[in-house]
């Protein structure tokens, strides 16, 4: 609970204050509209396999992701393009596909089969099997198979691997087969993957069998650019998403009580601010629009479930937006944030049905004009009323 002070310059002072820190969490969630888009629906085809959402599986009301398992041969990389109905984006000749990530118009992932000489090439797509543009680098050597992983503005980030089994982070500026070694030796890192890129920089983290030396990566488009956002009292780190000078993730370590929480960074290990909200226990922020950050949270108040959450910077300020759903849903992750706000996800309801949602948050710069001239206004008025009790 906020103070409440006694005189009036005090008062104008505490007003900001609270229009600052305390006010922001709870006008979102009142603000915020929510709608359930569609239920993520197979070809008929395909009915008897179980959906399953990609990484960066939700932006622009369009969903990615694949049906099948990973241990099956015949899993399909299927697109949800505003429609209940997915279109199997898997290419001939391929016998096992996976969408990972969209930026809501275009797809990329990958796939295997007779065409790739069975082994993982990275693939990106236009919404049909047919627009598939094979990304497997043809200017690196040494790279036997590799994915994409996320896709922002005109770049692909994804991961390739070498016959020593080392990761290889990886960037296209293009849909092409050129592509660019990340991997910074410089600073003696020898296996990294890329997670996200909004077209100027990427973010991911270095990359072990047993995630014990994994520590968050920020590049500016090539491999000398690599910067560690691994900050003191965290011995795991991972960035899953970055946008306009922000990045997101989460870490762990004696900082945490070693619990994963959700993480924001601003181009330095040093500008991290942990925004895990009480009560939750594990938290993960994987989108940012450089205002507004996404992702989930769970612990004993969700019975360790999955909840969608949105940030504004701070723990302080965290919603939770499966609590704006209407009821019968039962899980949720936020995947996404657009520049206008639109947070994309999925939720599962009672029925086991996978859902593509869409929560609309408040335009923070109008948000923050009225909250700045109703502090100034209440400040003026207080210092009006202090020179005329000085003139009477």
């Amino acid at each position: 609970m906020c103070p409440v002070p006694r005189s009036a310059w005090r008062l104008a002072l505490w007003a900001t204050s609270f229009l600052l820190t305390c006010w922001p969490s709870a006008y979102a969630k009142a603000q915020i509209v929510t709608r359930d888009l569609y239920t993520l629906t197979l070809p008929p085809d395909l009915t008897h396999y179980q959906v399953f959402a990609g990484h960066q599986a939700a932006a622009g009301g369009q969903v990615v992701g694949f049906c099948g398992a990973f241990s099956d041969s015949n899993a399909r990389a299927l697109v949800w393009n505003g429609t209940d109905l997915a279109t199997n984006l898997t290419p001939t000749g391929n016998t096992f596909a996976d969408a990972s990530a969209t930026d809501g118009v275009h797809q990329v992932g990958f796939g295997s089969g007779p065409s790739t000489g069975n082994v993982n090439h990275p693939f990106y797509w236009a919404g049909t099997p047919g627009s598939m543009i094979d990304l497997m680098p043809t200017n690196l050597s040494g790279i036997i198979s590799a994915t994409a992983v996320g896709i922002g503005g005109d770049q692909i980030v994804g991961v390739g691997s070498d016959a020593n089994n080392h990761h290889i982070a990886l960037l296209w500026d293009a849909p092409s087969a050129v592509a660019i070694d990340l991997n910074p030796s410089q600073i003696g890192v020898v296996d990294a993957v890329t997670m996200a890129t909004d077209g100027k920089q990427q973010v991911g983290y270095t990359w072990s069998f047993d995630n014990s030396q994994d520590y968050a990566l920020l590049w500016s488009g090539s491999a000398a650019s690599a910067v560690s956002l691994h900050p003191s009292g965290f011995s795991l780190t991972h960035a899953n998403g970055v946008s306009n000078g922000q990045q997101v993730g989460w870490g762990r370590g004696s900082a945490t009580g070693n619990q994963g929480h959700a993480l924001i960074w601003y181009g330095t290990a040093n500008s991290v601010v942990d925004i895990n909200p009480d009560p939750y226990t594990f938290s993960n922020a994987v989108a940012t629009n450089g205002t507004w950050q996404a992702g989930w949270a769970d612990g004993p108040l969700t019975g360790g479930i999955d909840h969608a959450m949105a940030w504004n910077g701070s723990a302080a300020s965290a919603v939770d937006l499966q609590a704006l759903l209407p009821p019968g849903y039962t899980e949720s992750e936020a995947l996404s944030i657009d520049s206008s706000g639109n947070i994309y996800g999925v939720a599962f309801d009672s029925a086991g049905n996978e859902h593509a949602i869409e929560w609309t948050v408040p335009e923070p710069a109008s948000r923050w004009t009225i909250l700045g001239l109703a502090a100034l206004t209440l400040l003026l008025r207080s210092r009006q009323s202090s020179i005329f009790n000085g003139l009477a």
